[in-house]
């Protein structure tokens, strides 16, 4: 995508499964706790994956999906997106202004900048947002940092939070093929 990014602009980036290869580690989880083939399901199914079926049928999923999300060895144990990290600090090299937007809660800070020391993206700690509220939406949350830091550009992994993004400063989304946009991705509309 450098072809379409201009000189100098101020890029916001999501982290998990944009930079960080976290649906790995999430779907061997849920398989090894809840006993669900989420990449088998996904194949027929496209949506978030406390909605599906095999998954909303199970007593304590929530507890588990969410005190899941919340561990730090879950982090630790995640490796970058190949090229990411390379095409990040390129970027960073040619005068774009990178910032990081995640939906991963403030208690997970020290785990993220020390994923992002040990990968050489220190820059960026000083760069990231976290999501304060855990009832704010990520789209509606994502949004409000694109207006507050009038990002140019927006590069997400999930196709329904790039669609909340309607701040006008934000003339690029940049929307990553993955198997839970499926459905909902279109070339040339999300990037």
């Amino acid at each position: 995508k450098e072809d379409i990014i201009e000189l100098g602009e101020k890029i916001g980036v999501d982290l998990d499964d944009t930079i960080v290869e976290y649906g790995n580690v999430y779907f061997r989880a849920i398989r090894t706790g809840l006993k669900v083939d989420i990449p088998k399901l996904y194949s027929s199914f496209s949506c978030k994956v406390r909605e599906l079926p095999e998954i909303a049928s199970i007593p304590c999923r929530v507890k588990f999906l969410t005190e899941l999300v919340s561990r730090n060895y879950f982090y630790k144990t995640a490796k970058p997106i190949p090229d990411a990290i390379e095409t990040l600090n390129r970027w960073r090299d040619q005068g774009h202004e990178i910032w990081f937007v995640t939906a991963r809660w403030p208690n997970l800070s020290g785990v993220t900048f020390e994923w992002m020391e040990r990968y050489g993206i220190d820059w960026g700690v000083e760069k990231t947002s976290f999501k304060l509220n855990p009832e704010e939406k990520s789209g509606k949350y994502k949004n409000r940092i694109c207006e507050e830091r009038r990002f140019d550009v927006f590069i997400e992994d999930m196709v329904d939070v790039l669609e909340a993004i309607d701040t006008p400063s934000v003339r690029l989304k940049i929307g990553l093929t993955r198997l839970w946009n499926k459905e909902g991705y279109q070339e040339g509309k999300n990037g």
